[in-house]
């Protein structure tokens, strides 16, 4: 990343975690279009996200994450993290890549010492591909998400809200609001709260509200937090919905308006 985009970003308060040359919006040589709305902290890797919502930090130098629709607002996402890397079919003879005819120029020996045929590797990669194509949705993670370090997400994973991903964990599935999974394949560990707290907090939906709904309240009771909020929003609380910005292929940083993404990042239901 440029230092003028770098400049760009900070002044619509997208801020940066160490050198900002290790942040990188696309992935491999493709350069893709990101959505960010402010107080992002953006720490590294390889971002191919299509959007991300206010407070939310995350990334390293190693981070790779690929394939994602959007990552909501207030989460804590640490470093090393994995996503959404490409998928291999394996319904078919073998999951090597070189039947889907990705290797036909590299090993023309295939076709010139072996007796493959292009009609052949032609058939394998549309067969392939149909395989793939259904499990290749883009990644969504909701909001008041915490990541923990060096775990990896499947593609069409749907990460819930307030849901809690431990270290080195590797989902292959959706994960339920406000649950805690760890392990290999990552399983539900836990609830962080009871269901009617659960059912209460989805209701109110708080981060649509931004950090104004939560001050004065007492962040160590989420029973109480929830009436607090609740008698905020009869008092007319109003939804958070600043403007962001869009970062182009080309690096160009162009303003808009903040309803349309605010309307995408919280209206996320797993």
């Amino acid at each position: 990343m440029d230092q003028q985009l770098v400049e760009a970003l900070t002044r619509k308060k997208i801020s940066f975690m160490g050198d900002p040359r290790n942040t990188k919006f696309g992935f491999g040589s493709s350069r893709t279009e990101i959505e960010l709305e402010p107080f992002v902290q953006l720490r590294g890797g390889e971002l191919d996200i299509k959007r991300i919502g206010a407070f939310t930090y995350l990334g390293c130098k190693f981070s790779q994450i690929r394939h994602v629709e959007s990552i909501g607002r207030f989460c804590s996402i640490a470093g090393g993290l994995v996503v959404g890397m490409a998928e291999h079919p394996v319904e078919m003879l073998s999951s090597h890549s070189m039947l889907l005819g990705q290797w036909n120029k590299t090993w023309p020996e295939l076709f010139t010492e072996f007796g493959w045929s292009e009609s052949q590797t032609n058939k394998g990669r549309k067969t392939g591909f149909a395989q793939i194509q259904r499990r290749s949705k883009r990644v969504t993670i909701g909001n008041d998400v915490w990541i923990g370090e060096g775990c990896y997400i499947s593609r069409g994973v749907k990460i819930g809200d307030g849901a809690v991903i431990a270290a080195r964990a590797t989902v292959v599935k959706d994960v339920p609001p406000y649950a805690i999974v760890g392990g290999t394949p990552a399983q539900i560990i836990r609830y962080r709260f009871d269901r009617e707290v659960i059912n209460g907090l989805m209701d109110i939906k708080w981060w649509n509200y931004g950090p104004e709904i939560i001050s004065e309240a007492d962040w160590g009771n989420p029973i109480s937090c929830i009436e607090h909020m609740k008698f905020k929003i009869s008092s007319g609380a109003k939804i958070y919905s600043p403007d962001y910005v869009r970062v182009t292929p080309q690096g160009v940083v162009v303003d808009c308006s903040g309803s349309s993404l605010s309307e995408n990042i919280n209206d996320y239901k797993t």
